[in-house]
């Protein structure tokens, strides 16, 4: 059994650099995968314990493995199999090493207690033997465990914006500094010493984990709102612009089906003063067909306009009776951006609510806008099959595909409202849902 315990060791070394690797390469980004991935884990593990096993050998140098270790896990094997930035690989690798060396001296610890050697356990488990080979066993097995257990988890971190990366680095450092200091005090051979020291680290590891833990979930939070927002203002421009263009079309086209109707007219004329008959009642059968202008609506705002047209046609087509009253004729403040990520909102969720209603019942979307004083009030009615409040106070999406912007309606509208300093209501009154948003501007001069 002597020959098998250094294999132990050993192996109980590759398995713990194998674990920190793979945590510090899925919290900065795995570059590689499949089989290319899993050789290049095996292979640097393998490199790191080396270096371990003969930092530990040359014992005037053994306090240097742990800063050695690092640097070879930051600047060679995350580096060549992450696409993390420094700052995200040095945080990851801190937060590893804290993790694991923490998870190493509770269980010296707790194993301890349970054989009953608490005055001299550092020794016990320190040294080459059947009670270090069962130790390490539950170490590493905890280690193992605990990453598959959290690996879905961390891989926020590289989101986060650099300032947010930077802090939780220092957190992170100085817990490791921190964490080294508290059980340097447990191998103290005063007993009270060890005891206080083994409370207070304790305390000190609980304390960490929900400081770190709730920290990260907060800023995740915060940072994933932030991109979603971002995303949602993009895709308000993105509408804006293509409303544009669609009301662009639209008034060029309708110039160019009045300028098609001159032609025709003069080419009457030219006929008919040739008295070519049967040409002239041909060109007159095109003239009597009315030019159909196919933008309806004219509020005042280009923006406006396109939106309800392009919404009326959609309605149209899926069989919704569609009314609208738009008068914004006074020139505002408010961004086409912020208009329309407002409007078009409101009018979809009203097209999607009365989609679900089967023909043969009313299905029909009201839309109101307006200025007065220093407001403009957009009001969306639609039929309902039942009022939505009820269930669903918060109007949270009920899509099963909720990976795209599913559910962002009515927060794209909630932040517009806000930053504009307006308000949103939603109401169910006499089988319509009603919604109603502000927004604040101040008026331009023309």
């Amino acid at each position: 059994m002597d020959k098998v315990y250094p294999l132990i060791e050993m192996g109980a070394t590759y398995i713990e650099n194998l674990i920190i690797l793979m945590a510090v390469i899925t919290i900065s980004g795995q570059k590689f995968k499949g089989m290319r991935y899993a050789l290049f884990l095996a292979f640097f593990s393998l490199i790191s314990s080396v270096i371990v096993i003969g930092m530990n050998e040359i014992s005037v140098f053994s306090f240097l493995t742990p800063i050695l270790t690092m640097a070879f896990v930051v600047f060679v094997t995350s580096k060549i199999a992450s696409t993390g930035s420094l700052i995200v690989r040095i945080t990851a690798c801190m937060l590893a090493f804290l993790v694991v060396q923490t998870i190493d001296y509770i269980l010296v610890v707790l194993v301890g207690f349970v054989y009953g050697v608490p005055h001299d356990m550092f020794v016990e488990f320190t040294t080459i033997g059947p009670k270090r080979s069962v130790y390490l066993l539950i170490d590493k097995l905890t280690d193992v465990l605990l990453y598959l257990f959290i690996r879905d988890h961390i891989k926020g971190l590289k989101v986060l914006s650099t300032k947010l990366q930077m802090v939780l680095c220092s957190l992170s450092i100085v817990a490791y500094a921190v964490m080294q200091l508290l059980f340097s005090m447990v191998i103290k051979p005063d007993l009270m010493t060890m005891q206080i020291a083994v409370i207070f680290s304790w305390l000190f590891v609980l304390c960490l984990i929900a400081v770190v833990f709730s920290l990260f979930s907060v800023m995740t939070k915060a940072e994933k709102d932030k991109q979603m927002q971002e995303i949602l203002q993009s895709e308000n421009a993105l509408m804006a612009r293509n409303y544009q263009l669609i009301h662009a079309d639209k008034v060029e086209s309708t110039k160019r089906q009045h300028d098609f109707n001159h032609h025709l007219k003069v080419m009457r004329e030219l006929v008919r003063e040739q008295k070519i008959g049967e040409m002239s009642a041909y060109l007159q059968s095109l003239l009597d067909v009315p030019v159909r202008e196919s933008a309806a609506c004219h509020s005042g705002n280009d923006i406006i306009d396109a939106i309800i047209n392009c919404k009326a046609a959609e309605a149209d087509r899926d069989h919704i009776e569609f009314e609208f009253n738009a008068d914004f004729h006074l020139p505002t403040s408010l961004s086409s951006i912020d208009i329309c990520g407002v409007l078009s909102n409101q009018i979809d969720n009203a097209l999607e609510a009365c989609r679900v209603i089967p023909e043969g019942r009313l299905r029909k979307v009201i839309v109101e806008i307006k200025q007065k004083e220093c407001f403009a009030f957009f009001t969306v009615k639609n039929t309902a099959a039942e009022n939505p409040l009820l269930k669903n106070p918060e109007l949270a999406s009920t899509k099963m595909n909720s990976d795209h912007l599913h559910g962002w309606g009515i927060k794209n509208i909630r932040d517009t409202v806000e930053r504009n300093n307006g308000f949103l209501l939603h109401e169910f009154e006499n089988g319509y849902f009603v919604s109603s948003a502000s927004l604040c501007f101040r008026l331009l001069d023309t």
